[in-house]
């Protein structure tokens, strides 16, 4: 119901493989490199979980290359189970892996570290900014599978409450809504408006429960897999500015028409 893994084989440019040990076993992470294209520049480290059925290999640098000035060493995550990483896929997996996959980021690299999660992958997300020191959140339409699995009528209705078995073995640290409701760095949330995957009334749940700072933006018309359109695309960039005020404060974008 939660996971769809694979092993396949993923052509890769520019990227570098790292191996991380974990109590539930080795697992790789592939990075990249954006190099800032104006001055002056500032550092940016980033960490990034896919959701489900994604892959590190296919790691971009969404948002920073939205942001010129910007320095960024980005890395991503294959839990065991997906692409190179050996295992099994368990969700119990997910908290074990995201704290050593902080740690290894951490050992890399000072500096802000933003923390990006996309569907599935807001868990793991989530789960760290509420307990490590992290410096933001960037989530892409967060799937709080705990209320998902237990309330949402097309989960139950066939199931005589299977699927609330299956949600009571979910680990409770990763309950993306308990999580929420404990972090308090900035956080820019983007959520599809029709959203068949994960209904906007549960990421509506997460915003509201969210006790930092949060910073929303509505994709008009889409899927959980759709991308901005480009009659949005604009405004969009220009919402994400909240998001690199609070990482950088001092970098601010040059005056429109300047260099």
């Amino acid at each position: 119901m939660v996971l769809e893994p694979s092993t396949d084989a993923i052509a890769v440019e520019d990227r570098s493989r790292y191996v991380v040990a974990s109590p539930c076993g080795s697992f790789e992470m592939w990075s990249l490199h954006q190099t800032a294209t104006e001055s002056p520049t500032w550092p940016l480290v980033v960490l990034k979980f896919p959701g489900t059925g994604g892959r590190a290999e296919r790691l971009r640098p969404h948002p920073t290359e939205c942001w010129p000035r910007c320095d960024a060493s980005i890395y991503a995550v294959n839990p065991p189970g997906y692409g190179g990483s050996g295992g099994r896929a368990r969700v119990i997996h997910i908290p074990i892996v995201a704290a050593a996959a902080y740690t290894f980021v951490r050992e890399q690299h000072a500096g802000s570290l933003l923390v990006v999660g996309n569907s599935l992958g807001c868990l793991a997300a989530l789960y760290l900014a509420a307990r490590f020191p992290v410096d933001a959140l960037y989530l892409r339409n967060p799937a709080p599978v705990h209320q998902l699995i237990r309330r949402r009528w097309k989960y139950n209705w066939w199931n005589l409450g299977l699927a609330r078995c299956i949600a009571a073995r979910i680990p409770s640290e990763i309950d993306a809504v308990r999580n929420a409701a404990k972090t308090t760095v900035p956080c820019f949330l983007v959520s599809s408006a029709g959203d068949r995957l994960v209904p906007p009334r549960f990421q509506d749940e997460l915003a509201q429960k969210y006790a930092g700072p949060l910073r929303r933006f509505v994709v008009a018309g889409a899927d959980h897999h759709d991308a901005i359109p480009d009659e949005q695309r604009a405004a969009y960039v220009r919402e994400l500015e909240w998001l690199r005020e609070r990482l950088a404060p001092l970098a601010a974008s040059p005056p429109r028409g300047t260099g």
